[in-house]
């Protein structure tokens, strides 16, 4: 069981690594996903199943094979959004998604920018 810190330097191997997009570097540790920064410095812990869009520096994650998404800036802070059944990457400052709503259980389209 391996374990990385957010913000120090990777110190273990890791299973795989993508290419660099927007100052992340996705990489694979014990079948689970998490996020360098561009000086390999850890933003995310591995545990999400599924590293989505990287655009703007707003990175999408998330933890179940059908969970609900959620979006990381570069520091790892999560953005204040809930139910993201589907998430796009940002682009000019805002980003499409669909959001469940679980009153009615009910999917809508949404546009988001980095404030949520």
């Amino acid at each position: 069981d391996r374990r990385v810190a957010i913000g120090e330097p990777a110190t273990e191997p890791c299973d795989s690594l993508l290419p660099q997009s927007e100052g992340f570097i996705p990489f694979l540790s014990d079948s689970l996903w998490g996020l360098y920064d561009a000086r390999g410095k850890v933003v995310l812990e591995p545990r999400y199943v599924e590293i989505g869009p990287i655009a703007e520096g707003i990175a999408g994650a998330r933890t179940e094979p059908e969970g609900y998404w959620s979006w990381f800036d570069s520091t790892g802070q999560r953005l204040p959004v809930e139910g993201l059944v589907e998430i796009k990457p940002f682009h000019h400052g805002y980003a499409q998604a669909v959001v469940r709503n679980e009153e009615n259980q009910k999917n809508y389209p949404a546009l988001f920018d980095r404030s949520g």
